[in-house]
């Protein structure tokens, strides 16, 4: 079984998600655009596949990129059902 990729990169990768865009992710988590930059090359390093394609200052997920958000939102979704703590909801 391989490492999981870092707490922190995957919570920037769900406000990419959410804003599609590196300053109101930067906003919404409390950190600098760079900041969330670095952590989304992190963690497309990590899993060796590009996640998100750049147009502008816009992000757009890659298909690969949307299907890991949906099965991570599938996933938050199921553990809030079962009164886990979710990043989002810290």
């Amino acid at each position: 079984m391989g490492t999981l990729p870092p707490l922190r990169a995957l919570q920037v990768f769900e406000a990419i998600g959410r804003y599609s865009s590196v300053t109101e992710a930067a906003g919404w988590l409390g950190i600098s655009p760079a900041a969330v930059s670095q952590h989304i090359k992190q963690l497309e390093a990590h899993l060796k596949m590009s996640l998100v394609e750049r147009e502008g200052r816009r992000l757009r997920m890659t298909r690969a990129g949307g299907k890991g958000a949906n099965a991570g939102y599938r996933r938050a979704d199921a553990d809030s059902k079962a009164g886990a703590v979710t990043p989002s909801s810290e």
